[in-house]
C-alpha cells in the first residue's frame, strides 16, 4: 500500500471540520431566533384564550349556583382580579387573579334566578380591548 492510499483512508475517517460545525450552529441559532418568539407568542395567546373561557365558565357556574341556592351574587372585576360576593356580604367569598386578562372596574349582579341586567364584560386580553358577551342561559338548561 502506498503512502497516498493511507493518507486518503485517514481523511475519510475524519469528522466534521470546525468551520462546518460553526456554520450549522449559526444556522440553528438564526432559526431559533426567528421561531422562538413566535412559539412563545402562540403559547401566550392560547393561555389568554384559556383564561377567557375559564372566566366565562366560572360566571356560568356562579349563575347556576345563584339559581339553585336562591341567593344573589356579585362579581367585581378590577385589574387582573375577580372577587365573588355571596348575598349582601362585604368580604369576598372567593378571589381569583388572572395573568392575561385585565378588567376596567365593573361589577355583575346575579339575581336569585341566576340572571343579570348586564350581559357583557369589558376586558383587555394581552393589551387588546374586547367585549365578552355572557350567555347565562347555558347553566339553566341543565336545571330544567
Amino acid at each position: 500500500m502506498s503512502i497516498t492510499n493511507r493518507h486518503n483512508v485517514n481523511k475519510i475517517n475524519n469528522g466534521f471540520t470546525m468551520i462546518e460545525l460553526l456554520i450549522v450552529l449559526a444556522i440553528m441559532s438564526t432559526l431559533m431566533g426567528l421561531v422562538g418568539p413566535l412559539a412563545i407568542n402562540a403559547y401566550d395567546k392560547a393561555q389568554a384564550k384559556t383564561e377567557k373561557y375559564q372566566l366565562n365558565n366560572f360566571i356560568n357556574k356562579l349563575s347556576y349556583e345563584a339559581f339553585t341556592q336562591g341567593q344573589t351574587k356579585r362579581i367585581d372585576l378590577e385589574g387582573n382580579q375577580v372577587s365573588i360576593y355571596a348575598g349582601e356580604e362585604e368580604i369576598p367569598a372567593k378571589v381569583f387573579n388572572f395573568k392575561y386578562l385585565f378588567f376596567q372596574p365593573q361589577y355583575i349582579n346575579l339575581n336569585s334566578n341566576g340572571f343579570t341586567l348586564s350581559d357583557t364584560i369589558d376586558l383587555q386580553i394581552r393589551g387588546q380591548s374586547e367585549i365578552m358577551t355572557l350567555d347565562l342561559s347555558a347553566g339553566k338548561k341543565h336545571a330544567s
